[in-house]
């Protein structure tokens, strides 16, 4: 056999292990009854641990009906959820580029924040380079002081132009 052949041999052979296991993927799909698609199966102690933390923490709260337990937010968990983000486009023409520093002793406030910029319509330039073509909104800049990252955030306004 030639080294050519082998390498394609071995490229087919890991192709067909591949359609194998989606195979299986895919019946465990196509058979699952609407509503209880699971690829990845969570167990049952782990979704009720869950609720429990939930309500330990007052987020949640069960009531009991005629037809089981149901579980209910709480009034502190709607206030941690939040009003929705009203996004106002900006009308003059510039966009909002936002640039953080924030350093590795605060790495979980790094990926939070990056997080939120990504979830609020914000697209990502550079790992710490973020535009949007929507104005800064009150909950961005009051994440910010919550994040304790004032200091490393930058917030321009700027003209993106055309080449």
């Amino acid at each position: 056999m030639k080294p050519v052949s082998r390498i394609v041999y071995k490229v087919a052979a890991e192709l067909f292990d591949l359609a194998k296991v989606l195979g299986g993927i895919m019946d465990e799909i196509a058979f699952t009854p609407y509503g209880q698609l699971r690829i990845n199966k969570i167990p049952r102690t782990t979704y009720y641990d869950k609720l429990k933390r939930f309500e330990r923490h007052g987020l949640v709260k069960k009531v009991r009906k005629s037809y089981g337990n149901v579980y209910v937010l709480t009034d502190r968990a709607k206030q941690l959820r939040g009003k929705p983000r009203i996004k106002a486009r900006r009308l003059d023409g510039l966009s909002t580029v936002i640039i953080f520093d924030i350093p590795e002793d605060k790495h979980k406030a790094r990926d939070n924040f990056r997080r939120y910029l990504i979830k609020n319509g914000y697209t990502q330039i550079q790992k710490s380079v973020f535009i949007s073509p929507f104005k800064v909104f009150l909950q961005l800049r009051d994440f910010i002081y919550e994040l304790g990252i004032v200091p490393q955030v930058t917030i321009l306004s700027a003209r993106v132009d055309q080449l």
